[in-house]
C-alpha cells in the first residue's frame, strides 16, 4: 500500500515540477526562448519510452493545468495536446519507426506542428460557434515557428543526453537484439 502511495505521490510531484518549470520558462526567459514548450518535451520523451498510455494520461492532466493559463476556450489546449500525442504515437509506431537522432528531431518538429494545427483549428472552430474574437496576427505564426524550432531542439538535446543512460532510447541497443 505504501509503495502504491509513493508511486502516485511521485507522479504527482513530477507533473507539478514539469508544470512549474513550463510556467517559469514562459515567464522568465527572453523573447525567442520563452516559446520552449517543456510540457510537450516531457510528453514526447515519455512517449518515446514506449509508455503511450502513461503519456496520454499525463497529457490530460497537464493539459487541464495549462487551461488555467491560456486565453482560448476551455478544453482546446487539452484536446489538442491529447490528439497530438495520439497522432505522434501512431506516427512513431507505423511510419517513423527508427529511433535515430534524425528521426526523433523530425518527429518532434512534425508533432509540435500537428499540435499547433489542432490548436488553431479547434480554436477557430470554437470562436466561430461561440462568436468570440481571437486575433491571429503575423506574430502568431512567427511565435509558433519559434516554438517548433526551439522545442524540437530541446527534445533533440534531451534525447542525446538521455540516450546514454536509458537503453531503450539508444538506437545501438536495438542492433543487439
Amino acid at each position: 500500500m505504501l509503495k502504491i502511495f509513493l508511486q502516485i505521490f511521485g507522479k504527482i510531484f513530477l507533473l507539478a515540477i514539469i508544470f512549474i518549470a513550463h510556467i517559469w520558462v514562459n515567464n522568465v526567459l527572453p523573447y525567442p526562448f520563452e516559446h520552449i514548450n517543456l510540457v510537450f518535451v516531457f510528453l514526447f520523451l515519455t512517449l518515446l519510452m514506449n509508455k503511450t498510455e502513461q503519456a496520454l494520461w499525463y497529457s490530460l492532466i497537464l493539459g487541464l493545468f495549462l487551461e488555467l493559463f491560456v486565453a482560448s476556450s476551455f478544453g482546446v489546449t487539452m484536446i489538442s495536446l491529447y490528439f497530438c500525442l495520439l497522432t505522434t504515437s501512431w506516427l512513431l509506431t507505423y511510419f517513423l519507426t527508427n529511433r535515430s537522432f534524425y528521426i526523433i528531431t523530425l518527429t518532434s518538429a512534425i508533432s509540435i506542428f500537428i499540435y499547433r494545427v489542432y490548436f488553431l483549428g479547434l480554436n477557430s472552430l470554437s470562436n466561430f460557434f461561440f462568436k468570440k474574437t481571437f486575433l491571429y496576427t503575423s506574430r502568431t505564426f512567427a511565435d509558433y515557428a519559434y516554438e517548433m524550432a526551439l522545442t524540437a531542439f530541446v527534445i533533440m538535446f534531451s534525447y542525446l543526453i538521455l540516450s546514454y543512460w536509458i537503453k531503450k532510447l539508444n538506437p545501438k541497443y536495438l542492433d543487439r537484439l
